[in-house]
């Protein structure tokens, strides 16, 4: 009983704080890794009984229950870590995966004592939510220090090709910049009425907004824009004084 509702508890938690709104823009995978952990979370919850008692693996098939469980925070755990980028998250994902296994082939092996699995695996799954909650809340708390502001204008008649050109380098910019340290939010937007285009994106410190100084991918996009007659304001980093969100 303690253990199946540890599980169930567990999951429930996880998903409240992986809900939680954090300052930062979506990463273009989050609607689906919420889809697919949504679905895993369902088929968990029905294994343990949760959501009909009359179904999923019944009491006299604890190990089974113990079993689908850290399944799904393995698949869980392995997509996130294929997903995103985040190396404290990440470190914690790649320590829950081990401790899933080994809860798993415990609970294989010895189906009718699980006791380690309420001693130790279980306890220390709720310890690896307790760190990631506490990272998720440091992520939460962090204020904007510097917003990174690069313009460029152009020609009227170029504007289609700027603008192609700005969805174009989308799928390899993005990625680069995401992996940066510090970085908040991130926006690309043009006004072709005006021939105008900028980079506009937030950072936590004014060291971390340089990165971009010398990211290879934005050098190449510079380059490639100047060939298309772009010519570029000096980039600025402004100090933020202060924000307000809805």
């Amino acid at each position: 009983m303690i253990i199946r509702y540890g599980y169930v508890l567990w999951f429930l938690a996880y998903f409240f704080v992986t809900n939680l709104r954090i300052t930062r823009a979506p990463d273009d995978w989050d609607v689906t890794f919420d889809v697919i952990q949504a679905g895993i979370g369902f088929l968990v919850a029905f294994a343990l009984g949760s959501l009909d008692r009359q179904e999923g693996f019944s009491f006299a098939h604890q190990a089974y229950a113990v079993i689908a469980s850290n399944v799904g925070i393995i698949v869980i755990a392995g997509v996130a870590i294929v997903l995103f980028r985040s190396r404290g998250l990440n470190l914690l994902r790649v320590i829950a995966i081990v401790v899933a296994i080994v809860s798993a082939s415990a609970a294989c092996f010895y189906p009718y004592d699980l006791t380690a699995n309420a001693l130790l695996s279980l306890p220390a799954l709720w310890i690896l939510f307790a760190l990631f909650v506490w990272i998720r809340m440091k992520a939460m708390q962090v204020q904007a220090g510097v917003v990174r502001l690069s313009r460029g204008a152009f020609a009227p008649e170029k504007a289609g090709e700027v603008r192609a050109k700005l969805d174009e380098d989308r799928a390899r910019l993005g990625p680069a910049v995401r992996q940066l340290r510090g970085l908040l939010e991130y926006y690309v937007a043009v006004d072709e009425e005006a021939s105008s285009m900028v980079n506009v994106s937030v950072w936590t410190r004014l060291a971390d907004a340089k990165q971009m100084d010398k990211l290879a991918p934005m050098l190449t996009q510079r380059a490639a824009f100047e060939q298309l007659g772009v010519r570029f304001d000096p980039i600025r980093n402004y100090r933020s004084l202060w924000t307000s969100t809805p």
